[in-house]
């Protein structure tokens, strides 16, 4: 069920195309064989991926069958796949710019809390070509390491938790520029009072 809950999320995110998923569901056994006692299989299967509406239709049984803590959590995971493709500092600013605009001050994930502070700093040194490669580089860090996170656990409560606790530190690398490079000083951990300090900023 885990499993066909992400290519849903995937393909309502384009991250696959809608024939893809088709294909997959079609050929999935585990599906097929379950359709009688599992009514999200059911409807998922029942939608017809050739109609105009299939998109609204399979996003209507995603909301009836998936948390929103569920929904987040593929969220994360799409956006740390984003960033680890992406090719240039503007590209993961872009990434960061549309994911983190309205940002959710509630959340719990830690990742969210590191890139939604990089995004506040991508956009105050965007002129400064001499910290571009250092925060490309600490952006694809933390991506990388909440993926590593994903591939550990696919039981949804242990894989929650795992995203909750604080990422490691990540370790400034050495840039040659003709320019002096300005350090980036950053707390090891974001705390609850830097919390409400970036809600009112935005606010």
């Amino acid at each position: 069920m885990e499993t066909l809950k992400r290519k849903i999320f995937d393909v309502l995110t384009g991250k696959i195309t809608v024939s893809e998923f088709e294909n997959w569901l079609y050929n999935c056994e585990e599906i097929l064989e379950n359709l009688d006692s599992n009514s999200f299989y059911f409807d998922v299967i029942e939608v017809n991926y050739k109609s105009n509406k299939w998109k609204q239709l399979l996003t209507n049984i995603f909301k009836e069958y998936i948390s929103e803590e569920q929904i987040e959590v593929f969220r994360i995971e799409n956006i740390c796949e984003k960033i680890i493709s992406s090719k240039t500092f503007d590209e993961t600013h872009l990434i960061l710019k549309e994911e983190f605009n309205g940002f959710n001050f509630d959340t719990n994930f830690s990742i969210l809390w590191k890139l939604y502070c990089l995004y506040d700093i991508f956009d105050l040194v965007k002129e400064e070509f001499e910290q571009e490669g250092e925060l490309e580089a600490e952006a694809k860090f933390y991506a990388e390491e909440t993926l590593n996170i994903f591939e550990k656990s696919d039981d949804f409560e242990i894989l929650k938790i795992m995203l909750e606790q604080e990422l490691p530190s990540f370790k400034p690398i050495k840039i040659e520029s003709k320019k002096v490079i300005k350090p980036i000083i950053k707390p090891k951990k974001i705390t609850l009072k830097q919390k409400i300090l970036a809600f009112f900023k935005k606010s």
